[in-house]
């Protein structure tokens, strides 16, 4: 309330003073005596003044007002929109992202669809070339096996294992990484010698290295210990793939060396080669599925891109690292270096080591029930138990199985161990295997499932529903012995 009351005061006086001066001066003009003019004429044009002024004080007072709250709308607005727009830059720049981060994705995928399209361009010619020469050469030994020497015979027969082998290992291949992504790959750590590892690896490429003319060798650092715990089989698979790999692109008379050595607590797989060497760009995305160099390499050296992505993920599943060095300059060649943490243990904490023996371990008591429904995997199942020196029984199928224990329980010669496959026709294994326990006397025989199922929960599901064992097929020979010497009468000479 005070500056209204000060403008008022001050209005007043000066209005007062500024009227009665003009009053006064005009009754002069007028030629009126001063005496002759009433007080109050002076004093009613300051009242006048007065009321002017304050009313032009509380003007002036209402448009400060309103420009101060103007002011304030205005700084207010303006920091609501300062804040809008901080929010759009800083969803345009959301956005921005969101569509790099699309446009990445996109990019990915159609890579991704390329290079599966590609991967079955490959393995279409990878699988064809396999049958071209199983079918081709069992129509030679089939149509001509009359004019054909048992030294060419054995030739053909040798090309159609090789071929049946070669379509083994792609279907593995593509197993192990399903069976790896799906995390169904477990890791079995046991004590291995490093040195027979090793020479597991050399054995297994020594042929190619000879057909290609390649020098091929491996040494040993003489610091690592004689034993370590580690998976071996997905070891050896590692080792394997990456010679196989670095043999498949050394041209002949150049050389390809496994280095182990030992580095803190690790041990390092060095495998180099004088290879065609990989290009710069391509060498990290070379470990992903279905990837190789370029196309052309495919055409010209084969395989599916699958090899060392397997390498790179069962790596991984025991704790290691993987790396790469290659160039493409004379001298080209390339080192991939595979790091396994070193779990050393003790020579008299390794109880014992298991031996191969190839014949004459088992008795010829021993009886053997195998129950399959296909003729070609009958004649194979004889075959292979013919090597062991065993005698087997088949059975047709799961009701031909039953039928047969029923005969060897009256004959009182019921079979040591049962041989079962899981999936055929009119009774199934399962079905089979249900019934044939419910038989008197039958409780406690070995019943071994057999399956074309490679996954590794399949094996364990049907093993906690009381099989014996779970055996893939094709049927791996050392694999079936190790079993057969679980349940079957050994040999009294045997050692």
């Amino acid at each position: 309330m005070r500056r209204p009351v000060y403008i008022a005061i001050h209005s007043f006086f000066g209005w007062l003073i500024l009227v009665s001066f003009a009053s006064f001066q005009f009754f002069i003009i007028l030629g009126l005596p001063a005496t002759a003019v009433p007080k109050t004429a002076f004093l009613a044009p300051g009242f006048i003044g007065l009321i002017v002024g304050a009313l032009l004080g509380n003007s002036r007072f209402s448009i400060n007002a309103e420009n101060r709250n103007l002011e304030s709308i205005v700084k207010r607005r303006t920091e609501e929109l300062e804040i809008a727009n901080k929010e759009l830059k800083r969803e345009n720049e959301q956005r921005k992202k969101t569509e790099k981060s699309l446009i990445i994705e996109k990019s990915k995928a159609e890579n991704a669809s390329l290079a599966k399209g590609q991967f079955l361009a490959n393995m279409s010619h990878e699988i064809r070339t396999p049958l071209n020469a199983i079918i081709g050469f069992s129509d030679i030994v089939l149509s001509g096996s009359e004019k054909l020497s048992s030294v060419e015979i054995l030739d053909y027969l040798r090309q159609i294992q090789i071929g049946g082998q070669n379509l083994l290992a792609l279907l593995t291949d593509i197993l192990d990484l399903s069976k790896i992504e799906s995390g169904k790959m477990l890791v079995i750590e046991e004590p291995l010698k490093i040195s027979s590892l090793l020479e597991v690896v050399y054995r297994l490429n020594q042929a190619q290295a000879l057909k290609k003319k390649l020098k091929w060798s491996y040494q040993i650092d003489e610091s690592l210990p004689e034993f370590m715990i580690s998976d071996s089989t997905k070891l050896n698979q590692i080792l394997v793939n990456l010679v196989n790999n670095a043999m498949k692109f050394t041209e002949s008379g150049k050389s390809v060396y496994l280095d182990v050595v030992q580095e803190a607590d690790w041990i390092v797989f060095n495998i180099v080669d004088e290879g065609i060497g990989i290009p710069a760009s391509r060498q990290q995305s070379i470990f992903e599925n279905f990837e190789q160099a370029d196309s052309s390499t495919t055409r010209k050296y084969g395989g599916t891109g699958l090899g060392l992505a397997i390498v790179k993920h069962l790596t991984h599943l025991l704790k290691g690292q993987v790396s790469l060095k290659s160039q493409e300059e004379q001298p080209s060649g390339t080192t991939v270096s595979v790091r396994i943490p070193l779990k050393s243990i003790l020579v008299s904490e390794v109880f014992s080591e298991i031996e191969w023996i190839e014949e004459h371990l088992f008795s010829e008591d021993n009886r053997v029930l195998v129950v399959e429904d296909n003729p070609l995997n009958q004649a194979m199942m004889k075959a292979l138990f013919d090597i062991l020196g065993l005698k087997i029984e088949i059975a047709n199928n799961g009701k031909g199985a039953v039928e047969k224990m029923k005969i060897f329980i009256k004959e009182d010669r019921l079979p040591h161990l049962i041989l079962m496959d899981l999936h055929m026709p009119e009774m199934n294994g399962f079905e089979a295997f249900e019934t044939i326990r419910s038989l008197p006397g039958c409780e406690a025989i070995p019943i071994v499932a057999q399956s074309a199922d490679a996954f590794i929960d399949r094996a364990q599901d049907t093993i906690a529903l009381g099989f014996f064992d779970y055996l893939t097929k094709p049927i791996d020979r050392e694999l079936l012995t190790d079993l057969l010497k679980k349940v079957l009468i050994l040999n009294e000479e045997s050692p």
